[in-house]
This record gives C-alpha cells, structure tokens and sequence, in this order.
C-alpha cells in the first residue's frame, strides 16, 4: 500500500532534532567483526544429560530466531520510511536506520549458524510488520515502528541479556538496546514535527492504528514457540505483569512529550498509565538509554553533536559488565 504523500512545504520545517540523531547513530556505529566471536561461548552453557543440553539450546535457537526474525523484518520497513520520507534530514536519518537493521540482521545470522540454526517463526510478528509496511501514512509508520515498537522491545534485550552473561548473545543485546533506543528516540523527534502540521484526521488514524497494533503486540510478546513451551507456562503470569508495565511505560513515555501528540495516545491502550512525574522534549527524550554525557551535550545546543566515541564506548563497556 502506498503511504500518502507528504504536504507542500516540508523544507520550511526544522528537524535539527532528527539532524542530531543521525550524527549520534553514525557515532555509535559497530560492525558485526568488533564482537568477540572467537572469545566468549554463542550462547550460555551448561552441564547435564544430552536431552537436557538439546532443550536448552532449542531454547536459545529460539530466542535468536525470533531476533533474527524482527530485524529482518525492520530492514524491510527502515527501507520504507527512507524511500518515503520527504524530509532531507530524514532520509539522512534513516540511511543509518537502514544501515543498523542491517548489520543487526548479519549479527543474528551469524549467531544462529553458531547455535545450531534456524528455529519456530513468530506468527505474531510477520502479522506487527505487515500493518507497518501497509500503514496509508508516513505519520502512521513512524509512530508504529520508532515510537511504539522500538520503545516496546528494548526491555526485551535487556532481559535476554541478563539471561546470557558472557555470550555473545548478551553482547549483541547490548548493542541492539542502544541501537533501538536511537532509533526510538529519532521517531518521537520526527512524529512530533510530522503531527504539527497534520490534520485531525491523521491523528484520528493514528488511534485506529494503535487500537490494531497493540492486540497484536501482546499476542507476540506471550507467544511461545514448542522449545519454550513449559518455561512460557511457569512463567505466564510474570510475562502478562512484564507486558503491562512495558505497555503502560511506553504509554507514559509518548503522553509526556507532547500536547499534540498526548490526546491520540492516551485512548491506545486500555492499560491504566502511570503517572508521569514531568514534562518531557520529543526532541531530547529522557537519556535512559543513553550515555550521560552524550544527553548533556545534546541539550546544551540544539548545534551541538557529541564528538567523542569513547562516551558511548564507555557506555558499551558498562552495560557489558553489569
């Protein structure tokens, strides 16, 4: 389906915000060769009977799968916005968006060769992809996948990474959180200035796009293939809790950001959302993603771009040994 076309006027506009997120994503740049493959184990191991070892590498064949399957899925729909963007910064922005997918796709390669190969497909999933890459709007596209997916899945990473220590799975994850936590944060910057001009009936589809996606969602993120049936059983009620503060957190988050924007996304999701404590910029989202210091230049000058990798390096290194 094509997306519908932008209106006149889209260079008067000032997407220095989205401008800054390109530079930080070229900086924060990694290539699949930088992680340690000939160091560290593909996936955890263990001690034990032949069937239990194949139960627990199912398990994780599963898991990567399932990654492997989302970024494959993201190159397609990166590529989307880039193709329809008509914001110069923009199509600056999503070269690199592109780009990430990308290389996180060859990662997930990679790695599924390592742990055995491919595993159970996530139906769920193909189902998220396809109501982005069919959305009539780029308002719609991006509000589907960089604010609300994006935002959706980095707790994701985090949790598998915990389950992972001294893998590269775990250092994939790491990465991929920092990546997407770009990516999330570049969408929040570009749908605040795509809303600004947009009619009320754009932003009437956008709660008739949330409405579809976050049913959809919810089955995706309980889905359990065969190799992780029993443990999605033990732990049903931990991943609905899990859900629902994600949910609710991403809920907060978009509300916080923007007069224009909260109205739509307040009648998304039947989840009560949290209060939130304070008034936040879609422009400069709340750095809890990202390093310190890279946030404080970012808000000192809207001409200021963070000129020093060894911020996000040091940032890498942290999250790699906690």
């Amino acid at each position: 389906m094509e997306a519908e076309a932008a209106p006149a006027g889209t260079d008067e506009r000032d997407l220095t915000g989205v401008y800054r997120y390109y530079e930080l994503a070229k900086r924060a740049e990694w290539q699949v060769r930088d992680l340690p493959w000939s160091d560290v184990p593909p996936i955890p191991e263990y001690k034990g009977s032949p069937q239990k070892l194949a139960r627990r590498q199912d398990l994780w064949r599963s898991v990567i799968t399932q990654q492997l399957q989302a970024d494959e899925l993201a190159v397609e729909m990166a590529t989307q916005l880039f193709a329809i963007a008509p914001d110069r910064d923009a199509k600056l922005y999503y070269t690199t968006m592109v780009q990430d997918e990308s290389r996180h796709t060859e990662a997930w390669l990679k790695l599924i060769d390592q742990a055995g190969g491919m595993a159970e497909r996530d139906p769920y999933l193909d189902q998220l992809a396809q109501q982005v890459l069919e959305a009539d709007t780029l308002e719609e596209k991006v509000f589907l996948m960089q604010v609300f997916f994006e935002r959706l899945i980095i707790p994701r990473f985090r949790l598998i990474a915990r389950g992972s220590r001294g893998t590269i799975l775990e250092d994939i994850c790491n990465r991929l959180a920092i990546d997407d936590g770009i990516h999330h944060g570049s969408g929040m910057a570009y749908e605040r200035i795509l809303l600004s001009r947009a009619p009320k009936s754009i932003k009437g589809q956008l709660i008739d796009a949330a409405n579809r996606m976050l049913p959809e969602f919810a089955a995706h993120a309980l889905w359990r293939p065969k190799a992780r049936e029993m443990i999605g059983q033990l732990m049903e009620a931990k991943d609905k809790e899990r859900l629902k503060t994600e949910l609710n957190h991403g809920v907060r988050l978009a509300k916080s950001g923007s007069t224009r924007f909260a109205p739509s996304i307040s009648c998304c999701c039947t989840l009560r959302p949290a209060p939130s404590s304070r008034t936040r910029s879609y422009a400069i989202p709340a750095p809890w993603w990202m390093p310190s210091s890279i946030a404080r230049r970012l808000q000192r000058s809207s001409s200021t771009v963070p000129r020093d990798e060894r911020a996000i390096m040091r940032k890498r290194g942290m999250i790699r040994r906690s």
